[in-house]
């Protein structure tokens, strides 16, 4: 998908399901969408998949969309800029694992 068509949705529940009594939200990835919803501060601490120093937001999520398994991503601007992706969502990680990070931003993909 080019560019100018990837954007950023207001709805963070869009398509997601919850799998009780595990709190796993559920998204084929299949239906995971070239969207991406932002949490401006946010992390999940240890779940990345794949870690590269990447400078430009558009090409981490370029990075997100092409990985089959990746659910979210995680980026940050300072020093040489960084992606983190991730086969989880917010919606499915444990509280513990969510956490206030100033530097990074968290992005989850939409789901049909």
């Amino acid at each position: 998908m080019p560019p100018s068509t990837r954007r950023l949705e207001t709805n963070p529940l869009k398509g997601f399901y919850a799998g009780p009594p595990d709190r796993i939200a559920l998204c084929a990835y299949t239906d995971l969408q070239p969207t991406f919803i932002k949490y401006p501060g946010y992390a999940i601490d240890g779940f990345n998949m794949k870690s590269s120093e990447v400078t430009l937001l558009q090409d981490c999520m370029d990075q997100c969309i092409a990985n089959p398994r990746c659910r979210s991503m995680e980026h940050v601007t300072t020093n040489k800029g960084a992606c983190r992706l991730q086969p989880v969502t917010k919606l499915g990680a444990a509280d513990s694992v969510w956490r206030a990070h100033s530097d990074w931003n968290y992005y989850q993909r939409t789901c049909l």
